[in-house]
Parts: C-alpha cells; structure tokens; sequence
C-alpha cells in the first residue's frame, strides 16, 4: 500500500468512526492525549496516528445517575427500545436507534425540555443534540422518542439526557450496543454461551440471540413447585416428586423460540434450600441431612426426565457449594456435610438419571480446587459425561496477568482427565469485577475467554449480569468476539513461550483471527502499551474489542497496538500457516524486552565477596540479543562491568556477577540496580535485597534468641496494622533451623492447629528441578522448578499437644486439597521435629523456632555450597500474611501463590529465590 493510499484510508476510517471532524481537537477520555511510549518514535509515526494508537488503550469511567426514586419530585429515564439494548445493523436490523426518555415532575404540568450526548467505548463524544419540548399530564408524566441518527458503527455507546423544567434539573443516562445482524441459514457451530442462575427476564433469549450467543444455561426446577410434597415431615423412601411445569415449559419455549441450545443447570444446593426451607417439611435430628442429599436427588432426576430429549445437555451443581461456606457441615446425622454432601448427591444424581435412561449429557460442576475432593471420592462420578469448571467461586478468580487462571483451567482439565473426564467446559466467567474502568473489563471479558479456550474448553459461558446483556461495554465486545470467533475452532497458541504477551489463532474456513495482547511491564496496573510491527501487512485487517479498525500502515507494514487491550487480527485470504509465519517474525516495541530481577545474593569465594545472580527472562516471540550490567551500592565493586548473551522466546537466562564489598558496606537489605539493553530497549530494575544464605551452627530450640546470635537476620515489615518480623535459618548435619520473632499490635495469640490460617508460619522448600509439563502445558519458558516446585510444605503452629511441626505436602503432587475431613496419610507432625512458641503479651512478640531433621527434608543433605529454594509465609490472624517474596524481589507474577499448581490452593507456598549452605556464622563479614 502507497503512503498516498494509506493517508486515504485513514480519512475513510475517520470518517467512519465519526470522529474526523473533532480529530484535532478532541482528546482521549477528555484530556491531554498522553506521549507515545519509548521505543516508537522509530516507527516515524505522525501525531494523529499516534493518537489513532493510544485509543485503543483509553480508560474511561462513564457517569450514569442512579435511576429516579419513585417520589422523586423530578427525574428522567432513558431506556432502550430493543431487549437487552443491543441494536442490529444491517438490512433487517433496528438503526437507526431509538430510546425511550420518560420524565415525571410533581406539581404543575409544565414543558420538559431534553438535551442528549453520546459518548463512545472510548468516552469520546460523537453525537449531541435536543429533543422537542414535551408537556407533561396532569399525572406529571411526559415521554419523548430519542433517535440517534448518526451511529452507525458498531460498538459501545453510552447516551446522556438532561431533562430541565422551570428551575428544576435531572439527568439520566444508559449504554447500548450496536452489533452486525447474525447472518441468514444455519448459525455456525459456536463455544459461546450465557450463563443465568435466576429465573430468565423478559426479553433475555432474544438479548442473547443478538449478542450471539449459541446456548443459554439457565437453572431448572427452582421457581416450579412440587406438587405433591409431604407437609409432616421427610418424604418416604419410595416418594417421587410431581412438578407443575408450566413456568418451565413457557421459558423453555422462549428460548427455543430465539433459536438458542439449552443447557439446564440442576443445583442441588438451591434445591434443599428451597424444598429444606421454613416452606419445607419439619425435620427431626438427622433427618434433615438425609433429606438434604436425598430430596436434591429426586428433584433433579425428576426434572431431566421430564425434559427428555429437549435439553440433551445438563450441568450438575452450581455455585452454592462451590463458594466459601456455601454448604456447611450438618450438627447431625448419618451423612456428613461440606464436600461429602456435595458427592453423594452427584453420584445419586448421576444414577437417578442413568436409570430413567433419559439421553442426557451430564456435567459435573467443580472448581479445579474441589475438583480433587469430587472426582476421587465418589465412583459413581464414572458415568459422568465431563466437567464444568466454576473459576470465580466466591466473587473474585484467579488473575490474568499471573497466569494463574489459564494455569488453573489447564490443572482442573487435566485433573478430570485423569479420572476418565474427557470434556471439559468453562461453566461460569466475566469480565473481572476489580477492574478499574469499563473498557478494562471488556478486555478482560475477551482475554478469559480466550484463555478459557486455549486451556482445552469446548464451550464458555459468559455470566449473566457480568456486562451481557446490560449491557455494559463488556456486552459490545462479546459481540465483536462471538461474531469473529462463533464458527471458528482453537488452532494454536503462537506464542507458547514467551511470557506476558499472548496471540492466539483461530480457524475456520472463512477466516482465519489471531487475538493478541500484552500484560508487560514492571506495574500490573499500568502494563506498558506498545506496538506490533508487521513488516508484510497484505491480507490482514485489525480490531479493536468493539470492531472498530485500528491498524496504521506504512508503505506494506503493518502497525497494530500491542498492550492490555485485546486487539483481532483478521485475514479471509491466508492461510493458518501463513498467519503462524508472519506472526513469528514480527517486531514489537513500546513494551518492555525483558523482566529482569535479582534473584539473590549468595557467598563468594572470600569473606569480602558476594554473588549477585540475576535472572533475565524474554517478552519477546524471537530471539534477541541482550547486554546486562549491574549499578551497585557505593563502594561495591564488581568483576564484570557487563554480560552479553542471546535469549531464545521466554528463556530465563542467569548471570552472576562476582562482587567485592565496600569496608564499611551498610547492613542490609542491600539496594542493587539492575540494567539491560535488549531489542533495541532499555530496562532498569532496583530492589532491596536480603541475603538469602543459611550459616551452620546447632541451635537449641527453645532458649529464646540466645543461641542466633550473630545470624543477620531478613526483616520483614507488614503494612499498617500489621505484623513486622526478624527470621533467621541456620543447618548443621542432622537439622535445619528456623526462628521468628514477630512484633504484632494484638494481645492474643491465633491457634491454627491444621498449620493452616491464624499465626502459624508456613516453611517450602524446593530441593528438585519439577516442572509441570504432566500436567499437559509447558511452564511458559521459565527452567525447570519455576512452578509447582514446593517438595515439602510445613507449619510451625500451636495445638494441643503444644508446639509442634506439622507437614502440609509431601514430595508428591496431591490432587486433592487438605482439609480435616480428607487428610492424607502424611498429613500430621513431623517425626523427629522441635519446636517452641513463646508468647509475650507485654513486648507484643512472638518468638518461633523450630529444628527439622534433613532426614525430613530429602534430598536436601546439609552439604557446604549446596542450593534450596526456601521461602516462608508468617501469618498474622486475618491481615495479609508476611512473605519472603515481598523483600526477596520476586516479581508478582511470580511470587503471586494462585501461579503455582494446584493453582487454586492458596496456601500453596512458592520457593523461588535460592539460598546457600554456607560455613560457620558468624566470623566471615557479610552485608
């Protein structure tokens, strides 16, 4: 493409948005645009396409007025005029938009008088204007029709009203969307789906038909009643339930009328608390238990015969279980509660159902945590068709930019796989509600789902409420997605290894999308936006999450924004292989080159010298050459003024550099700066640095502090309101020890008996290289032993028996999580341990220390020289613990518990940074 070519197709793409008449004045999010990051000046691009990329990465929080209370002297409404505010375009379609304005005023009838604007995704305005003046009723009612002639791009807008009368003044305001019309004939096969849990509203299939979707799950047998249910008491062994389907059969109807697959959810949680209710039957001592897992049972099994082969697909257990006490442990009763509860009515479902021989899909509803507890206990589950993997039990999930939520999905896949689950669906996501901004949480939407599929789901569903149908800016870019991605199947991660930047590839045969973004940068909540270079663009066109065109050309290369925000590359014309080819020989700038962090500071070969090792790790899908030197404390000098070395996609690579030590060098933490020069870039990183190496001497547990003196000791101090603390660790040949003493603002000590929560403190070590390639998803380009590396995880805790050591994970991977009810056989003190808790309420100190055999800690020997990844956890009652990785410089992806598998378990402790066996302490000076 000519540069004369392109400058026009960028006027036709300005004037297509709207927005080229305000494109020398209008600022992103109503602001000053802000500067291009380093690195792009090199692609010679001019102010106004500068500008064209920043968009894309534009955070806006749009104003909507609380709607009106109903005694409200004077108020305006806005509504849409179509079910869930999703307007088609096209032939067919509902454009120009219409909305509804309502206003009332108490008093006199007198003349409203309304003003509009609309603002985009991106918070930038693109139409305004006034309506006639309407004259309310004797009623004080008054209604006009706001039609939006001058959007006809699809996208999000969010529409402003402000409605005046007299002296009197009122604003409302509400967000549509606009999507391409689905297309005539048959709808192509599509991963996408809704998830409803509450009865479906009006107009919900046709919002969802739409958006896209292809299926629907909704809850059944909730708002139906039975029948015939016994008012005395429990119903009797050979009981069965008779429903009034009515309220079923009519939703049913609607959604099939929308053309939309049917999933049904039966939540045995809802169901005993509906049935189990002050409505149910009076229970006596342990009859309400039985009842519990019994009544479910029938209800449900009753309800997919019912249904027979109009919904083929059912999902077993909702949320209810799954969230954090949402199934308590009953008082009494021949059948326990919590997670055995949970499996016997799943089994009993599984087998109520495979006997009336209804051909019913049956999905087993778990969280890759409970997954374990659900699938080993119960063989029942055998017959179980797949699993539906619940990812944001309790309101929050696990992160992105940590990875720990595709490696979740990946561990609860593998996990079903591993007992005979073959399928595997994402039953519940959104679009993140801590995120910052709307736009963000379209991002999000996009990403989750992505991963979701990349980790091996058939199908995904999208929550309800969660930004589809509202709709929120998240419902506009669910519809760019399904409208791209609905026909198309999961080819490849293209970039498998490098970390923090994802591109992922889809196929179908009419096209071929590509989904990219990047999460790097030291500051997760402000990643660093950038840009990808392809140097041959021909045949590729990019979006943004709400399909406007965003990709800038320069003579044939192609420049699209690369940053937090999802952005599709599409192509009718080549080939999957062709698009596997351009995407691996790209260019990317803007972002940082590398992560780069000092992994610890070691023992040199003399008493004056130190080892400063640095891990460098490639952002980068190509290899790139890569130079990294060190900025130390004064007076520190090192032997090597730099290091230069290639680094391959995701490649952690290590350098040491051997530092001699100031006369008077400070105590630590030491502040050391690290520098490297890769890709063209420049990357600093400075952190305060412990010492992370472990002296010999015998230590007699149980005499306070007397027998550590001379250790340094890594203090670690909590934020307001929380603990601060001094740790030491020592070896000789037959123990390792450890010592805390921590200053708290409470008067009261914290048991935690289980080692788990309270005031215990959490050892890991990580003695063996493991990486967790058997669980079918490479480790992301970091070495061997970056995740799942915690061989033995211990407490240091007060039980009954005192002090003691206690062992949370042995040597083996465990598929099940620890809890009281479901310990493993390794699961208790540690033969052989000491340990002595001291509590001094008038000093506000807790001293710890404990000495744990080596036998206990295989295959570390406490040999001279010899390296562990140690790291502890000190807990602090209900505050945020105390972590070594906070003052160790692990970067937060890393350091973040929910990144190593199990990825669920949070008190899966990760040892990342490396600690020494080094000579006797003290006699030999150290920083």
């Amino acid at each position: 493409m000519s540069g004369r070519l392109a400058s026009a197709a960028l006027g036709v793409w300005l004037l297509w948005t709207g927005a080229a008449a305000a494109a020398g004045a209008a600022d992103v999010a109503g602001g000053v645009a802000a500067p291009a990051p380093m690195g792009l000046e090199t692609l010679g691009l001019t102010p106004l396409q500068q500008r064209i990329l920043s968009d894309v990465f534009a955070k806006h929080a749009f104003q909507t007025p609380e709607p009106p209370p109903p005694d409200a002297d004077f108020g305006v409404l806005v509504e849409p005029t179509v079910p869930g505010g999703v307007y088609r375009r096209g032939p067919g379609g509902d454009l120009p938009a219409r909305l509804r304005v309502a206003v009332r005023k108490v008093g006199v009838p007198a003349a409203a008088r309304f003003a509009y604007r609309v603002d985009d995704f991106y918070g930038r305005k693109v139409a305004e204007g006034t309506l006639e003046a309407v004259q309310t009723d004797a009623l004080g009612l008054a209604a006009a029709d706001l039609v939006l002639r001058d959007l006809f791009s699809v996208g999000y807008y969010h529409v402003y009203v402000s409605a005046t009368s007299v002296d009197r003044r009122a604003e409302g305001a509400c967000g549509i969307a606009v999507v391409d019309a689905a297309e005539g004939g048959e709808r192509p096969e599509s991963p996408f789906g809704v998830a409803l849990a509450e009865a479906p509203p009006d107009g919900f299939a046709e919002a969802c038909r739409r958006l896209g979707a292809a299926r629907v799950a909704v809850t059944w047998a909730d708002e139906r009643s039975v029948a015939n249910l016994p008012p005395g008491g429990p119903p009797p062994a050979d009981w069965r339930p008779e429903f009034d389907w009515a309220a079923g059969d009519q939703a049913l109807a609607a959604v099939r009328a929308a053309d939309l697959a049917v999933t049904g959810i039966l939540d045995p949680g809802r169901l005993a608390a509906r049935f189990l209710g002050p409505q149910g039957p009076a229970a006596g001592a342990g009859e309400a238990d039985a009842a519990g897992v019994r009544l479910p049972v029938l209800l449900g099994a009753a309800c997919v015969e019912h249904y027979g082969k109009g919904i083929p697909d059912w999902q077993i257990g909702g949320t209810r279980f799954l969230e954090p006490g949402g199934w308590p442990a009953p008082k009494s009763g021949p059948v326990p509660g919590g997670a055995e509860a949970y499996r016997q009515m799943v089994a009993g479902l599984i087998a109520e159902v495979r006997a009336t021989r209804a051909p019913a899909a049956l999905w087993v509803s778990a969280t890759p945590e409970f997954m374990g507890d659900v699938l080993s206990e119960a063989t029942a589950l055998k017959d179980a068709d797949g699993v539906s993997l619940v990812v944001e039990a309790g309101g929050a999930g696990p992160t992105l930019r940590s990875g720990a939520y595709r490696r979740s999905l990946d561990f609860g896949i593998q996990t079903a796989r591993r007992f005979g689950l073959r399928r595997a669906v994402v039953g519940a996501t959104g679009e993140g509600p801590d995120a910052a901004s709307p736009q963000r949480q379209a991002w999000r939407l996009v990403a989750r789902h992505v991963l979701a599929l990349a980790a091996g789901a058939e199908r995904v569903y999208v929550t309800y409420g969660r930004g589809v149908p509202a709709p929120l800016p998240a419902a506009a870019a669910y519809a760019r997605m399904v409208d791209l991605l609905g026909g198309a199947k999961y080819d490849a991660d293209l970039w498998p290894d490098a970390p923090l930047v994802e591109a992922h590839l889809f196929s179908s045969a009419r096209r071929r999308v590509v989904v990219l973004w990047s999460w790097a940068g030291d500051d997760p909540a402000a990643p660093d936006r950038g840009a990808l270079v392809l140097e041959n663009g021909f045949g590729l066109e990019a979006f943004d999450v709400v399909g406007r065109p965003v990709g800038l050309w320069k003579g044939r290369r192609l420049i699209v924004p690369l940053g937090e925000a999802p952005v599709f590359l599409v192509t009718t014309i080549l080939k999957a292989n062709e698009v596997r080819d351009r995407l691996r020989r790209v260019q990317i700038v803007g972002t940082a080159p590398a992560a780069l962090w000092v992994r610890g500071l070691e023992p040199g070969d003399r008493a004056d010298r130190v080892k400063v090792r640095l891990w460098v790790q490639s952002q980068r899908p190509y290899r790139v050459d890569a130079t990294a030197a060190l900025l130390l404390p004064a007076g520190w000098t090192t032997r090597q003024a730099k290091q230069r070395f290639g680094i391959d996609p995701g490649e952690v690579r290590e350098a040491v550099f051997d530092c001699d030590l100031a006369k008077d060098a400070a105590p630590p933490p030491c502040r050391i700066e690290a520098v490297l020069e890769a890709d063209g870039a420049w990357t600093r990183r400075a952190q305060q640095v412990q010492p992370a190496w472990i002296p010999r001497r015998t230590i007699r547990v149980g005499f306070g502090l007397s027998d550590w003196e001379g250790i340094a000791p890594v203090r670690l101090e909590g934020g307001p309101g929380q603990a601060a603390a001094e740790v030491r660790a020592a070896y000789d040949g037959r123990f390792f020890y450890f010592a805390a003493q921590v200053a708290r603002d409470r008067g009261s000590f914290l048991s935690a008996a289980n080692g788990y929560g309270g005031d215990a403190i959490q050892l890991g070590f990580g003695l063996r290289p493991r990486a967790d390639d058997d669980f079918g998803h490479r480790s992301r380009g970091l070495p061997a032993g970056a995740f799942r590396d915690t061989d033995h995880l211990m407490a240091i805790t007060l039980g009954e028996a005192g002090a003691q050591v206690v062992r949370l994970r042995g040597t083996q991977v465990v598929l099940r999580t620890h809890r009281e009810e479901n310990l493993d056989p390794w699961f208790g003190p540690v033969e052989g341990a000491e340990a002595s808790i001291v509590f001094d309420a008038s000093s506000g100190t807790t001293i710890y220390e404990a000495a744990i055999p080596l036998a206990a800690l295989a295959p570390l020997k406490g040999e001279r020289g010899q390296a562990l990844r140690f790291a502890f956890r000190i807990g602090s009652g209900g505050p945020r613990p105390l972590d070594w990785a906070q003052v160790a410089g692990t970067p937060d992806y890393l350091a973040n518990p929910a990144s190593f598998l199990p990825t669920s378990d949070a008190d899966a402790l990760p040892c990342q940074t490396r600690w020494v066996l080094t000579g006797p302490a003290p006699g030999a000076k150290q920083p």
